[in-house]
């Protein structure tokens, strides 16, 4: 995806992005999720967890909820990327200026 924005901002055909770094570290980040769900699903969800699972939850439902729950923690952990500021832009049709 990085690579991605890269090469549109390089070309002069649509609109330039300027947030490849942001799609870089958006990729590393769900890269490293997706790899600590794969390690909890293979090596801790079966063995540790299921036997204290009722047994009218099955196995697929905790995978399913497992991405996105890392995904969760992993925010929490690494926290926001920098600081969202809303600017007033240009209103565009008419009105006040």
């Amino acid at each position: 995806m990085a690579l991605w924005a890269k090469l549109e901002s390089l070309s002069n055909k649509g609109r330039k992005r300027k947030d490849a770094g942001d799609l870089a570290r958006q990729g590393v980040f769900l890269s490293a999720c997706v790899a600590v769900s794969i390690i909890i699903d293979r090596n801790v969800l079966e063995q540790y967890i299921m036997p204290f699972m009722p047994q009218f939850i099955p196995l697929w439902m905790l995978q399913l909820f497992l991405l996105p729950l890392v995904m969760y923690a992993g925010a929490i952990i690494s926290g926001p990327s920098e600081e969202i500021k809303i600017t007033r832009g240009r209103r565009r049709y008419g009105g006040k200026k």
